[in-house]
């Protein structure tokens, strides 16, 4: 015999409340980061949850930067030190052609209008 599950309106207020304690944590980690890239010369952006407005309590932050290969490693490394243990994914744009970029950038957004999010939420 199965087993139901039901998501009482308990559970659900608990989990939005989870999402948004994760997401206050990650945001500010990602602007540090993204501000971080830009003064290395990088063009950057978060994109995925925390920039559609969607982040779940299982969220990572998505980055996509723009910079010469040869500093590909460099930005790794800034992106891991800023988010610290906060798990994140990370793509190039030179590994997309341009339709496929254009979906990604959808919904992109670069430091400052993710500050701006952050302070109209």
């Amino acid at each position: 015999m199965p087993v139901e599950f039901h998501i009482t309106a308990e559970m659900d207020d608990d989990f939005r409340r989870r999402a948004t304690v994760r997401e206050d944590a990650a945001r500010p980690k990602a602007v540090a980061a993204l501000r971080a890239l830009e003064k290395m010369g990088c063009r950057a952006w978060v994109v995925g949850s925390l920039a559609a407005g969607t982040f779940t309590v299982e969220s990572d932050v998505d980055y996509i930067v723009d910079c010469e290969r040869n500093r590909e490693h460099d930005v790794f490394l800034t992106i891991e030190e800023k988010m610290g243990d906060f798990p994140f994914d990370l793509v190039f744009c030179r590994w997309f052609e341009e339709d496929a970029m254009a979906v990604l950038m959808e919904n992109a957004k670069n430091a400052s209008e993710l500050v701006k999010c952050e302070t109209s939420s």
